[in-house]
This record gives C-alpha cells, structure tokens and sequence, in this order.
C-alpha cells in the first residue's frame, strides 16, 4: 500500500538516483545529502548550493537528422505515429513516470 505519490501533481521533476551512482559517481547517498543541505538553509536562505541538470532521454530512435541527445522530453511527448495520430514514446526512468 502506498501513499499515492504517483497519482498527485508535482511541479518538480522525479528522478530515479542508483545506490551505485551513474557515469559520473554520484549516487542515491550523494543526492540525498546534497538535498538534505538545500533543504537546511531555510526558504529565507541564499539559492540552493546544490543544483542537478537533467539530461534524460526519454523517447525512441532518434530520427536520422538528429542526434539522439538533441531530443527533449516534449519531443517525446509530441511524437506521433505514421497515421498522425499522438503516440508519445516517452520511456519512464527507473519504471515510474510523473507523466
């Protein structure tokens, strides 16, 4: 039984962060002290220390003119089929998707 989560709307992104860590070593571990800092100067604060920048893939095949890196996530979501009809082809991260 869960809390729902997946069923509200957030006006975040939801990301899966690995124990291991990614290419770059940063893990789950890493990731949640980072936030636990943001989170402890306070709304009166400076910005946040600790920024992500999300270069996710989330869609099929790249087409031919362009690299697969240069499609966002509203490609994904725009993208239709042969007939023209919407077919998003968005990939959920870690098997969830606030989608």
């Amino acid at each position: 039984r869960g809390s729902g989560l997946l069923n509200q709307k957030h006006d975040f992104p939801v990301v899966l962060a690995s124990v291991d860590g990614d290419s770059t070593g940063v893990g789950a571990a890493q990731v949640k002290a980072w936030a636990q800092h943001n989170g402890g100067l306070g709304r009166a604060g400076p910005l946040p220390r600790y920024k992500a920048k999300f270069d996710f893939y989330f869609g099929p095949d790249s087409p031919s003119t362009r690299a697969e890196s240069d499609l966002t996530s509203a490609d994904c979501l725009s993208w239709r089929d042969v007939a023209g009809n919407p077919a998003p082809q968005c990939l959920p991260i870690g098997g969830q998707s606030v989608w």
